[in-house]
């Protein structure tokens, strides 16, 4: 009787064990992800069920030259990652990934703002204690500039950011980069490069031209942000004014006219073109501006005459050139016409 009694107890008490305590099914590891070379950090383990019951458990280092562990207390050896593996009961497992990181004493930037154009790259230079101490850099803006893995940074529009060099253990510095742009003096490049200017540092560049009798033809009157100031700001634009020079008066217009008139008929001088013009009753200054904007080539029109000269009778190179320069032209311009003509 007491024998039946005792296995009855037994029974009753495996029953119960059994509904106390099911069996293992999943395990996971807590603890941090991030330990500095030389410390230690104690992981555990939550297991699926709650009342499940991990009768063994087995600790292992994918990399024990970067980290051992046992009994659950990690100690970082070298900078790197690793991956810690448990096995409870012999079947179930569960990994955690850990960055095992140089700590440093102390963290800085060389500079503490930099400047970028486009088309321009430069690089953030982080000063650490130890030199081999972990951080990574953090680009609070990648709209505005991209850092690279390497630290550069390149433009990729106007405007103000910060990269922050930070630490695995909370230390930081940072360097304020400034997108920005110089205005140059648009009067020292034609319209074009003025242009091309602002295709290259994305502002727009609008052209207009109107008469000045102060600025002359081809010159800028004004730009509307002065030469030396520095653009911050997206949708910049500059308007700039070139000058068409003087107005013609109705005199001038009409000399323009007969200088035109003679080149077409024979050759010229400059001086002797301005005597002919005012022969012909042009003041001084009509005549003049017939002269200067005729678009005459003096070198071509000596030559021309040098020909004509010698079409009608013949010449010695020293007569030749004698008589170019009575037709008032330069000693330049009278050697260049006696030798287009073989002397």
């Amino acid at each position: 009787m007491k024998k039946h009694l005792y296995i009855a107890l037994i029974i009753m008490s495996l029953i119960l064990l059994t509904g106390c305590n099911p069996g293992l099914k999943s395990i996971f590891i807590q603890g941090s992800g991030q330990i500095a070379v030389g410390d230690t950090a104690t992981l555990t383990i939550d297991n699926k069920p709650i009342k499940s019951i991990v009768r063994e458990l087995i600790w292992e280092s994918s990399n024990e030259e970067v980290a051992k562990v046992e009994n659950g207390v990690v100690t970082g050896i070298s900078e790197g990652n690793v991956t810690i593996t448990a096995t409870a009961n012999g079947k179930i497992k569960a990994t955690k990934s850990i960055n095992i990181y140089m700590p440093i004493e102390s963290i800085s930037m060389e500079a503490q703002e930099l400047k970028l154009s486009f088309n321009e790259e430069k690089a953030i230079k982080v000063i650490v204690e130890p030199s081999n101490g972990s951080y990574k850099l953090i680009n609070s803006s990648p709209d505005i500039v991209s850092l690279s893995t390497e630290g550069k940074v390149s433009a990729n529009k106007y405007g103000r950011t910060r990269i922050v060099a930070q630490g695995m253990d909370g230390k930081n510095a940072s360097c304020d980069v400034v997108v920005t742009t110089t205005v140059p003096n648009f009067n020292t490049m034609t319209e074009t490069n003025a242009k091309k200017w602002g295709e290259n540092n994305k502002v727009k560049i609008d052209t207009s031209s109107e008469y000045s009798d102060a600025v002359g033809k081809g010159k800028i009157i004004s730009q509307s942000i002065a030469p030396n100031t520095e653009i911050t700001d997206e949708g910049a634009s500059i308007k700039i004014i070139y000058s068409l020079g003087h107005k013609a008066t109705l005199g001038e217009s009409n000399a323009l006219k007969s200088a035109n008139q003679y080149l077409r008929a024979m050759a010229f001088s400059a001086k002797g073109l301005k005597k002919q013009l005012e022969y012909e009753g042009y003041t001084s200054a009509e005549a003049q501006y017939g002269v200067d904007n005729c678009g005459a080539d003096w070198n071509a029109q000596a030559a021309k005459s040098a020909s004509q000269y010698l079409r009608v009778m013949s010449f010695s190179r020293k007569s030749l050139l004698d008589q170019l320069l009575y037709e008032g032209f330069t000693y330049a311009q009278a050697e260049y016409g006696v030798s287009s003509v073989g002397y």
